[in-house]
Protein backbone atom coordinates (compact mmCIF):
# COMPACT_ATOMS: atom_id res chain seq x y z
CA UNK A 1 0.00 0.00 0.00
CA UNK A 2 2.64 2.77 1.03
CA UNK A 3 4.64 1.17 -2.03
CA UNK A 4 1.66 2.11 -4.02
CA UNK A 5 1.71 5.72 -2.56
CA UNK A 6 4.97 6.41 -3.06
CA UNK A 7 4.85 5.41 -7.27
CA UNK A 8 1.97 7.28 -7.33
CA UNK A 9 3.35 10.63 -6.07
CA UNK A 10 7.05 9.71 -8.33
CA UNK A 11 4.47 9.48 -10.76
CA UNK A 12 2.45 12.61 -9.90
CA UNK A 13 6.00 14.94 -9.20
CA UNK A 14 7.30 13.91 -12.87
CA UNK A 15 3.79 15.25 -14.12
CA UNK A 16 4.30 18.04 -12.09
CA UNK A 17 7.86 18.61 -13.37
CA UNK A 18 7.16 18.04 -17.09
CA UNK A 19 4.34 20.41 -17.50
CA UNK A 20 6.18 23.01 -15.78
CA UNK A 21 8.84 22.36 -18.03
CA UNK A 22 6.65 22.53 -20.76
CA UNK A 23 4.70 25.95 -19.76
CA UNK A 24 8.09 27.76 -19.61
CA UNK A 25 8.99 26.94 -22.96
CA UNK A 26 5.48 27.48 -25.06
CA UNK A 27 5.56 30.75 -22.84
CA UNK A 28 9.08 31.35 -24.12
CA UNK A 29 8.32 30.60 -27.49
CA UNK A 30 4.42 32.94 -26.98
CA UNK A 31 6.94 35.95 -26.05
CA UNK A 32 9.90 35.48 -28.52
CA UNK A 33 9.58 33.38 -31.04
CA UNK A 34 5.72 33.93 -32.72
CA UNK A 35 4.99 37.16 -34.47
CA UNK A 36 5.64 39.46 -34.02
CA UNK A 37 9.58 37.86 -32.53
CA UNK A 38 10.82 40.14 -30.04
CA UNK A 39 14.00 39.68 -27.51
CA UNK A 40 13.85 38.73 -23.81
CA UNK A 41 15.36 42.35 -23.43
CA UNK A 42 12.20 43.97 -24.96
CA UNK A 43 9.92 41.55 -23.37
CA UNK A 44 11.15 42.92 -19.94
CA UNK A 45 11.86 46.78 -20.96
CA UNK A 46 7.77 46.05 -22.26
CA UNK A 47 7.24 45.37 -18.55
CA UNK A 48 9.60 47.95 -16.85
CA UNK A 49 9.69 50.92 -19.28
CA UNK A 50 6.18 50.31 -21.20
CA UNK A 51 6.35 52.73 -24.61
CA UNK A 52 2.76 52.88 -26.58
CA UNK A 53 4.60 54.05 -29.46
CA UNK A 54 7.12 51.18 -29.51
CA UNK A 55 5.12 48.43 -31.58
CA UNK A 56 7.03 45.67 -30.07
CA UNK A 57 6.37 47.19 -26.59
CA UNK A 58 2.37 47.31 -27.39
CA UNK A 59 1.96 43.96 -28.80
CA UNK A 60 3.53 42.44 -25.67
CA UNK A 61 1.30 44.30 -23.61
CA UNK A 62 -1.91 44.49 -25.42
CA UNK A 63 -2.11 41.12 -27.04
CA UNK A 64 0.78 38.89 -25.79
CA UNK A 65 0.62 38.94 -22.08
CA UNK A 66 -3.23 38.88 -21.85
CA UNK A 67 -3.35 35.88 -23.94
CA UNK A 68 -1.00 34.19 -21.72
CA UNK A 69 -3.04 34.88 -18.50
CA UNK A 70 -6.10 34.24 -20.61
CA UNK A 71 -5.12 30.56 -21.21
CA UNK A 72 -4.24 29.98 -17.47
CA UNK A 73 -7.16 31.59 -16.32
CA UNK A 74 -9.67 29.53 -18.70
CA UNK A 75 -7.53 26.03 -18.45
CA UNK A 76 -7.21 26.10 -15.05
CA UNK A 77 -11.36 27.17 -14.75
CA UNK A 78 -12.38 24.13 -16.66
CA UNK A 79 -10.42 21.76 -15.25
CA UNK A 80 -11.75 23.00 -11.70
CA UNK A 81 -15.32 22.92 -13.67
CA UNK A 82 -14.91 19.22 -14.78
CA UNK A 83 -13.84 18.19 -11.29
CA UNK A 84 -16.91 19.83 -9.47
CA UNK A 85 -19.35 17.82 -12.10
CA UNK A 86 -17.64 14.70 -11.70
CA UNK A 87 -17.58 15.02 -7.62
CA UNK A 88 -21.10 15.82 -7.54
CA UNK A 89 -22.68 13.67 -10.13
CA UNK A 90 -20.15 11.22 -9.51
CA UNK A 91 -19.68 10.63 -12.76
CA UNK A 92 -16.21 10.43 -14.79
CA UNK A 93 -17.33 11.15 -18.22
CA UNK A 94 -19.43 14.50 -16.44
CA UNK A 95 -17.51 17.87 -17.66
CA UNK A 96 -19.11 21.09 -18.80
CA UNK A 97 -18.63 20.32 -22.48
CA UNK A 98 -20.11 17.11 -22.47
CA UNK A 99 -23.19 17.72 -20.97
CA UNK A 100 -23.73 20.35 -22.53
CA UNK A 101 -23.61 23.24 -20.05
CA UNK A 102 -21.13 25.03 -22.50
CA UNK A 103 -23.50 24.87 -25.15
CA UNK A 104 -26.36 26.20 -22.89
CA UNK A 105 -23.58 29.00 -22.29
CA UNK A 106 -23.11 29.47 -26.29
CA UNK A 107 -26.77 29.97 -27.00
CA UNK A 108 -27.28 32.39 -24.42
CA UNK A 109 -23.84 34.00 -25.74
CA UNK A 110 -25.07 33.45 -29.42
CA UNK A 111 -28.86 34.87 -28.20
CA UNK A 112 -27.18 37.89 -26.92
CA UNK A 113 -24.89 38.66 -29.72
CA UNK A 114 -28.01 38.59 -32.13
CA UNK A 115 -30.25 40.55 -30.17
CA UNK A 116 -27.75 43.88 -29.64
CA UNK A 117 -27.02 43.70 -33.32
CA UNK A 118 -22.92 43.69 -32.95
CA UNK A 119 -23.07 46.52 -30.01
CA UNK A 120 -22.80 43.68 -27.09
CA UNK A 121 -20.32 44.36 -24.75
CA UNK A 122 -18.49 41.87 -22.47
CA UNK A 123 -21.19 42.32 -19.65
CA UNK A 124 -23.84 41.33 -21.83
CA UNK A 125 -22.32 38.70 -23.57
CA UNK A 126 -21.27 37.30 -19.59
CA UNK A 127 -25.31 38.04 -18.38
CA UNK A 128 -26.51 35.72 -21.22
CA UNK A 129 -24.18 33.15 -20.94
CA UNK A 130 -24.99 32.74 -17.42
CA UNK A 131 -28.46 32.51 -18.30
CA UNK A 132 -27.56 29.74 -20.66
CA UNK A 133 -25.00 28.04 -18.52
CA UNK A 134 -27.61 28.53 -15.26
CA UNK A 135 -30.87 26.54 -17.19
CA UNK A 136 -28.48 23.87 -18.71
CA UNK A 137 -26.87 23.04 -15.34
CA UNK A 138 -30.14 22.83 -13.38
CA UNK A 139 -31.25 20.51 -16.11
CA UNK A 140 -28.52 18.53 -16.25
CA UNK A 141 -28.71 17.73 -12.33
CA UNK A 142 -32.10 17.63 -12.05
CA UNK A 143 -32.08 14.59 -14.65
CA UNK A 144 -28.90 12.99 -12.53
CA UNK A 145 -31.34 13.61 -9.37
CA UNK A 146 -33.61 11.20 -11.22
CA UNK A 147 -31.57 8.74 -12.34
CA UNK A 148 -30.75 5.54 -10.24
CA UNK A 149 -29.36 2.55 -10.96
CA UNK A 150 -26.36 0.67 -12.61
CA UNK A 151 -27.01 2.55 -15.71
CA UNK A 152 -27.54 5.98 -14.73
CA UNK A 153 -24.18 7.21 -15.92
CA UNK A 154 -24.76 6.20 -19.97
CA UNK A 155 -28.20 7.63 -19.01
CA UNK A 156 -26.69 11.01 -17.59
CA UNK A 157 -24.15 11.37 -20.15
CA UNK A 158 -26.70 9.97 -23.03
CA UNK A 159 -29.32 13.36 -21.77
CA UNK A 160 -26.45 15.52 -21.56
CA UNK A 161 -24.63 14.81 -24.82
CA UNK A 162 -29.07 15.45 -26.29
CA UNK A 163 -28.94 18.61 -24.25
CA UNK A 164 -25.90 20.04 -25.73
CA UNK A 165 -26.67 18.63 -29.12
CA UNK A 166 -30.04 20.41 -28.48
CA UNK A 167 -28.26 23.87 -27.60
CA UNK A 168 -26.02 23.75 -30.20
CA UNK A 169 -28.36 23.38 -33.54
CA UNK A 170 -30.58 26.02 -31.74
CA UNK A 171 -27.46 28.19 -31.74
CA UNK A 172 -26.55 27.17 -35.30
CA UNK A 173 -30.06 27.85 -36.39
CA UNK A 174 -30.01 31.52 -35.08
CA UNK A 175 -26.64 32.02 -36.22
CA UNK A 176 -27.99 30.85 -39.85
CA UNK A 177 -30.94 33.37 -39.28
CA UNK A 178 -29.13 35.75 -38.63
CA UNK A 179 -28.18 38.56 -41.15
CA UNK A 180 -24.79 37.51 -42.55
CA UNK A 181 -22.66 40.27 -40.95
CA UNK A 182 -24.16 39.21 -37.89
CA UNK A 183 -23.38 35.83 -38.11
CA UNK A 184 -20.44 35.68 -39.64
CA UNK A 185 -19.17 37.84 -36.26
CA UNK A 186 -20.83 35.27 -34.17
CA UNK A 187 -19.16 32.79 -35.95
CA UNK A 188 -15.87 34.52 -35.14
CA UNK A 189 -16.46 35.06 -31.82
CA UNK A 190 -17.26 31.48 -31.41
CA UNK A 191 -14.13 30.62 -33.00
CA UNK A 192 -11.44 33.23 -31.83
CA UNK A 193 -10.81 31.10 -29.00
CA UNK A 194 -7.61 32.76 -27.13
CA UNK A 195 -6.40 34.91 -30.69
CA UNK A 196 -9.16 37.71 -29.35
CA UNK A 197 -8.35 37.70 -25.37
CA UNK A 198 -7.13 41.72 -24.37
CA UNK A 199 -7.38 42.87 -20.79
CA UNK A 200 -11.03 43.56 -20.33
CA UNK A 201 -11.71 39.59 -21.08
CA UNK A 202 -8.98 39.08 -18.75
CA UNK A 203 -11.37 40.76 -16.30
CA UNK A 204 -14.51 38.53 -16.94
CA UNK A 205 -12.34 35.66 -16.50
CA UNK A 206 -11.86 36.96 -12.74
CA UNK A 207 -15.55 37.11 -12.71
CA UNK A 208 -15.22 33.30 -13.44
CA UNK A 209 -13.01 32.84 -10.37
CA UNK A 210 -15.31 33.12 -7.94
CA UNK A 211 -16.75 29.70 -8.87
CA UNK A 212 -12.83 28.50 -8.84
CA UNK A 213 -12.62 29.72 -5.35
CA UNK A 214 -16.19 27.93 -4.36
CA UNK A 215 -14.81 25.02 -5.39
CA UNK A 216 -11.56 25.47 -3.45
CA UNK A 217 -14.05 25.71 -0.64
CA UNK A 218 -16.51 22.48 -1.18
CA UNK A 219 -13.33 20.37 -2.54
CA UNK A 220 -13.59 18.10 0.73
CA UNK A 221 -17.18 18.41 1.14
CA UNK A 222 -17.26 16.85 -2.68
CA UNK A 223 -14.60 14.03 -1.51
CA UNK A 224 -17.04 12.91 0.58
CA UNK A 225 -20.04 13.14 -1.64
CA UNK A 226 -18.25 11.19 -4.13
CA UNK A 227 -18.31 8.27 -1.62
CA UNK A 228 -22.43 8.69 -2.03
CA UNK A 229 -24.92 10.66 -0.79
CA UNK A 230 -26.56 8.16 1.78
CA UNK A 231 -23.03 8.33 3.05
CA UNK A 232 -22.28 11.93 3.09
CA UNK A 233 -25.85 12.20 4.65
CA UNK A 234 -24.68 10.04 6.99
CA UNK A 235 -21.59 12.07 8.23
CA UNK A 236 -23.88 14.89 8.70
CA UNK A 237 -23.29 16.87 5.04
CA UNK A 238 -25.76 18.95 3.53
CA UNK A 239 -25.69 17.37 0.22
CA UNK A 240 -28.26 20.06 -1.44
CA UNK A 241 -26.42 22.88 -0.24
CA UNK A 242 -22.82 21.14 -1.52
CA UNK A 243 -24.32 20.37 -5.27
CA UNK A 244 -26.06 24.10 -4.93
CA UNK A 245 -22.62 25.42 -4.53
CA UNK A 246 -21.34 23.20 -6.83
CA UNK A 247 -23.65 23.76 -9.48
CA UNK A 248 -23.42 28.14 -8.68
CA UNK A 249 -19.13 27.09 -9.38
CA UNK A 250 -19.75 25.47 -12.45
CA UNK A 251 -22.10 28.02 -14.19
CA UNK A 252 -19.35 31.11 -13.23
CA UNK A 253 -17.26 28.85 -14.55
CA UNK A 254 -18.46 27.90 -17.86
CA UNK A 255 -20.43 30.95 -18.85
CA UNK A 256 -17.08 33.58 -18.12
CA UNK A 257 -14.84 31.43 -20.27
CA UNK A 258 -17.61 31.00 -23.27
CA UNK A 259 -18.12 34.66 -22.95
CA UNK A 260 -14.49 35.36 -23.83
CA UNK A 261 -13.14 32.52 -25.70
CA UNK A 262 -16.27 30.48 -26.53
CA UNK A 263 -16.17 26.82 -26.83
CA UNK A 264 -12.81 24.74 -25.56
CA UNK A 265 -13.59 21.45 -25.27
CA UNK A 266 -11.78 18.35 -23.33
CA UNK A 267 -10.18 20.07 -20.56
CA UNK A 268 -12.57 19.32 -18.06
CA UNK A 269 -13.40 15.82 -18.94
CA UNK A 270 -9.58 14.74 -19.43
CA UNK A 271 -7.41 16.61 -16.46
CA UNK A 272 -10.10 15.42 -13.43
CA UNK A 273 -9.56 11.87 -13.97
CA UNK A 274 -5.76 12.05 -15.22
CA UNK A 275 -5.25 13.83 -11.84
CA UNK A 276 -7.59 11.21 -9.54
CA UNK A 277 -5.18 8.73 -11.51
CA UNK A 278 -2.45 10.60 -9.19
CA UNK A 279 -4.44 11.32 -6.23
CA UNK A 280 -7.23 9.32 -5.76
CA UNK A 281 -10.77 10.93 -5.23
CA UNK A 282 -9.51 13.48 -2.48
CA UNK A 283 -10.73 16.45 -4.04
CA UNK A 284 -8.68 18.38 -2.17
CA UNK A 285 -6.15 17.90 -3.94
CA UNK A 286 -7.67 17.09 -7.16
CA UNK A 287 -9.38 20.54 -7.62
CA UNK A 288 -5.80 22.70 -6.91
CA UNK A 289 -4.10 19.75 -9.35
CA UNK A 290 -6.83 20.26 -11.87
CA UNK A 291 -6.56 24.22 -11.97
CA UNK A 292 -2.37 23.94 -12.31
CA UNK A 293 -2.96 21.48 -15.12
CA UNK A 294 -5.24 22.61 -17.02
CA UNK A 295 -3.63 25.85 -17.25
CA UNK A 296 -0.69 24.23 -18.23
CA UNK A 297 -2.57 22.07 -20.94
CA UNK A 298 -4.04 25.08 -22.88
CA UNK A 299 -1.20 27.33 -23.06
CA UNK A 300 0.67 24.44 -24.60
CA UNK A 301 -2.16 23.65 -26.79
CA UNK A 302 -2.30 27.06 -27.84
CA UNK A 303 1.24 27.53 -29.12
CA UNK A 304 0.51 23.72 -30.56
CA UNK A 305 -2.90 25.57 -32.68
CA UNK A 306 0.23 28.48 -33.83
CA UNK A 307 2.76 26.44 -35.23
CA UNK A 308 1.04 23.46 -37.18
CA UNK A 309 -0.33 25.50 -39.60
CA UNK A 310 1.80 28.77 -39.44
CA UNK A 311 0.77 31.65 -40.37
CA UNK A 312 -2.99 30.81 -40.26
CA UNK A 313 -3.86 29.68 -36.68
CA UNK A 314 -5.67 26.83 -35.96
CA UNK A 315 -8.60 27.00 -33.44
CA UNK A 316 -7.29 25.70 -30.15
CA UNK A 317 -10.42 24.23 -29.44
CA UNK A 318 -9.71 21.68 -32.17
CA UNK A 319 -5.91 20.91 -30.95
CA UNK A 320 -7.79 19.83 -27.34
CA UNK A 321 -10.10 17.90 -28.76
CA UNK A 322 -7.47 15.83 -31.08
CA UNK A 323 -5.44 15.61 -27.56
CA UNK A 324 -9.00 14.90 -25.48
CA UNK A 325 -10.78 12.42 -27.37
CA UNK A 326 -8.50 9.59 -27.51
CA UNK A 327 -8.44 9.92 -23.40
CA UNK A 328 -12.23 9.75 -23.96
CA UNK A 329 -12.80 6.91 -25.75
CA UNK A 330 -9.49 4.99 -23.17
CA UNK A 331 -11.82 6.59 -20.48
CA UNK A 332 -14.97 4.87 -21.69
CA UNK A 333 -13.35 1.41 -22.00
CA UNK A 334 -11.08 1.76 -19.04
CA UNK A 335 -11.93 -0.18 -15.78
CA UNK A 336 -13.21 2.72 -13.95
CA UNK A 337 -15.80 3.97 -16.37
CA UNK A 338 -17.16 0.47 -16.40
CA UNK A 339 -17.05 0.55 -13.05
CA UNK A 340 -19.40 3.81 -13.04
CA UNK A 341 -21.40 2.19 -15.52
Amino acid sequence: MEVNRRVKKSTLTIWVISFLTLFIVCAFVTLTYLAPASSIEQVIQSVLHYDPNDMIHYVNVTIKFPRILGALLVGGSLAVGGAVMQGITRNYLASPDVVGVSSGANLGLTIAYTISLGTNTYLTNLTFSMIGAAISTCIIFAISSRIRGRESGVKLLLAGTALGTLFSSISTAITLWSYTEQGAGIYLWNNSGLLGIRWIGIGVLCVGLVGVVIAFCIAGKLTVLSMGEETAISLGQNVKRTKLLGVISVVFISASCVSVVGNIGFIGLIIPNIIKMGVGEDYRKVVPYSALFGSMLLIIADVISRLINMPVETPVGIVTSIIGIPIFLYLINSKKAKGVF
